[in-house]
């Protein structure tokens, strides 16, 4: 269509309009404030560029991105869902997050072998909890995930190097079973148990 090819080298050499070619995975976003991003994400990086996302949430307000379903349904989850994982808790303490719809292999040019899912990011006006440390929140929050098939005093004590005494005394503090496994707990327990663990 010429009418929009010259409508779109209009915009590309109006002032409304930059394109960086960067790595997004080191690119500094801290620069912007309010923006909006869309996005289809590789399948291979979308852990790392969702976290970079939640990482420079107060640069954004929205985003809509187009991901493998398998992921999408990750960020989805709920606890207790065989979905429900770190990745869900991480992004759960700064966005909401809502599907929109899937997208067969045929909408893609080469086809991939998988469904995809378009899904809308929201930056919520205050995050859901205050993190007096936000990386050892992570570390706790990745080490709880790190062996699912085991129970969250096993995961903890092998992925954080924590005594399981400590862990078992602990988690009865928070009121958690110890026979409980990580996708049981929501948020703001892994919050709470994040504090409490020294």
């Amino acid at each position: 269509d010429s009418g929009l090819a010259n409508d779109l080298h209009w915009q590309l050499r109006s002032d409304r309009i930059e394109i960086v070619t960067a790595d997004f995975l080191t690119f500094d976003l801290s620069k912007f404030s309010g923006i909006k991003v869309i996005g289809n994400l590789p399948y291979s990086l979308s852990s790392q560029i969702l976290l970079r996302l939640i990482d420079f949430s107060s640069s954004w307000q929205l985003a809509v991105l187009t991901t493998q379903r398998e992921f999408a349904q990750r960020i989805l989850a709920r606890p207790g869902s065989k979905t429900y994982g770190a990745i869900t808790v991480l992004c759960s303490v700064r966005v909401t997050a809502e599907s929109l719809f899937n997208l067969p292999p045929k909408w893609f040019s080469p086809r991939p072998a998988v469904v995809s899912t378009a899904f809308r990011l929201k930056v919520r006006e205050q995050p859901l909890f205050g993190c007096s440390d936000p990386d050892r929140f992570r570390r706790v929050v990745k080490a709880a995930f790190g062996q699912r098939r085991k129970t969250l005093l096993n995961s903890l004590s092998s992925g954080l190097g924590i005594d399981k005494n400590v862990i078992s005394r602990v988690l009865l503090q928070q009121g958690v079973n110890l026979d409980a496994r990580a996708e049981t707990l929501t948020p703001e327990q892994f919050h709470l148990l994040s504090d409490a663990l020294p």
